[in-house]
């Protein structure tokens, strides 16, 4: 089982952390008797500081942390999960997810909404348009991520150029003995669903080269898309602060141009990748129909 922990560093730095647990006892007669320890240490980025982290977990559900020996420290954490379980719901989405492209405008026309509504105090609308960018900008990875994904693997074509391709793909399974070759041909598809699945699909320098290779879509100049990720951090992860602690420069203005690029990229992407594919399966479905038409009429004419 695994749980994500969120604290301060000494150094001030907020920092988040992914721990394996043990699972409680649950043959226990009693909750304070099911008690399963795991232990860990995570060190600050910032400033090198070494954290022990002890967890106790129990069958009710509750935790007892303690950083550095402190079970009073200010922390927050999420409940224990199943990472596998989790991995596969995300996968089910993908594969099942075909409204991408409804789905991104329908977000976008909450957000056009959101910023519709009229609000007095000046540091509550900060706050809103922060989360409305990064909003956005999360809606823009989801799309880049489900349309990347059900475009490969709906076709055998392009996984066997996501295989030749994608040079990391084939460092980290391009080891194995000759009379193992079936065994990996039979898991192919798995194999490239799981790495499409784990790439990060806001590292545009890593994206845009993967949409051109594989799927031929050139992003062009995707500066902007750079600029509002880099953004998009500072409103995620420190609040809407830069590094220096400055508020970032968000406004209405700013929000309304990037949905504005946004639209412009999913649509453009939608005419030259979705609609070509579907454009391609329905002359192959009418061909093969044709086909089959054809072959009960001639059976049709036998005495």
């Amino acid at each position: 089982m695994k749980m994500d922990l969120f604290f301060a560093c000494y150094c001030g730095q907020a920092l988040t952390t992914t721990l394996e647990i043990s699972e409680p006892d649950y043959s226990a007669d009693q909750d304070d008797e099911s008690g399963s320890e795991s232990q860990d240490s995570y060190d600050c980025p910032h400033c090198n500081e070494t954290h022990e982290i002890k967890i106790i977990s129990y069958m009710y559900g509750n935790q007892n942390i303690s950083i550095n020996g402190d079970s009073n420290i200010h922390e927050s954490h999420t409940a224990p999960y199943d990472e596998d379980q989790e991995y596969q719901e995300e996968m089910d989405w993908l594969i099942h997810n075909k409204d991408s492209h409804g789905i991104f405008h329908k977000n976008m026309s909450n957000v056009e909404n959101l910023l519709k509504l009229y609000i007095n105090d000046k540091s509550v609308k900060q706050s809103l348009d922060i989360m409305i960018f990064g909003n956005i900008v999360a809606a823009i990875e989801g799309y880049l991520a489900s349309i990347f994904f059900s475009t490969v693997m709906d076709s055998p074509e392009k996984i066997r150029k996501f295989v030749e391709l994608e040079s990391d793909f084939s460092k980290k399974n391009g080891n194995f003995e000759l009379k193992e070759i079936f065994n990996v041909y039979d898991q192919i598809n798995k194999m490239v669903a799981k790495e499409v699945k784990d790439i990060i699909f806001h590292k545009v320098g890593k994206v845009a080269p993967l949409f051109k290779n594989i799927l031929g879509y050139d992003f062009g100049d995707f500066s902007w898309l750079g600029d509002a990720v880099s953004i998009r951090h500072d409103c995620v992860h420190r609040a809407g602060l830069t590094k220096e602690g400055k508020p970032v420069n968000i406004d209405e203005l700013k929000i309304k141009e990037l949905i504005q690029r946004a639209r412009n990229l999913v649509n453009d992407i939608d005419e030259k990748i979705t609609q070509v594919v579907k454009r391609n399966k329905f002359l192959e479905f009418k061909r093969q129909w044709e086909n089959d038409d054809f072959d009960l009429f001639e059976e049709s004419k036998k005495p």
